[in-house]
């Protein structure tokens, strides 16, 4: 209960340091520290989850590929849905959850639901299709990594897509926005 509720905290803090880093427009130096400190707080994170004494991901592990390729087709596909074909954003999300779940099974269903969170991110946020890509990959390692831990916890799936969709722009500012 404890190991859940400090990891819980970890990402809070993730989020908060970034989210106050964009709001306060972090530039410069002040950019680099906020990139610092969010690497602070993230290695401990990494360290908490390999800290457990359950393997984190259990039998996920064993069927990575699929997990990464709907969440990759689940970012995709709410996106362009949203930014190529010009329909709302929670439309979009909704279609894919909802087809998602009438064709694949329930965890690749609940992945494809996660990913299409990341997708309803406009093209100010994720400009272009490596960005969608990284975004999706990104989820599906987050989904592989933290479900397990997150267990029985609401809010878990959007935090996961809302977490990947900030790492991808930090990567790809990092980058230089390749």
């Amino acid at each position: 209960m404890y190991r859940k509720l400090i990891s819980l905290l970890l990402l809070a803090a993730v989020g908060i340091v970034l989210l106050a880093g964009d709001l306060a427009g972090a530039r410069g130096w002040a950019f680099f520290a906020l990139v610092g400190i969010t690497a602070f707080f993230g290695i401990g994170l990494a360290a908490h989850f390999f800290a457990l004494k359950k393997n984190p991901g259990g039998e996920e592990f064993g069927n990575c590929l699929p997990i990464m390729a709907v969440a990759v087709a689940g970012v995709a596909a709410t996106w362009c849905l949203s930014v190529k074909l010009g329909l709302n954003t929670a439309v979009a999300s909704g279609l894919v959850g909802l087809l998602a779940a009438l064709v694949l099974p329930g965890k690749l269903a609940a992945v494809a639901y996660t990913a299409s969170f990341a997708g309803m991110s406009s093209l100010a946020v994720l400009t272009g299709l490596p960005m969608v890509i990284c975004a999706g990959v990104l989820v599906g390692g987050f989904y592989i990594l933290a479900l397990p831990v997150y267990e029985g916890i609401g809010g878990k799936l959007g935090t996961m897509a809302a977490g990947a969709v900030l790492a991808t722009v930090l990567i790809f500012s990092l980058l230089g926005g390749i």
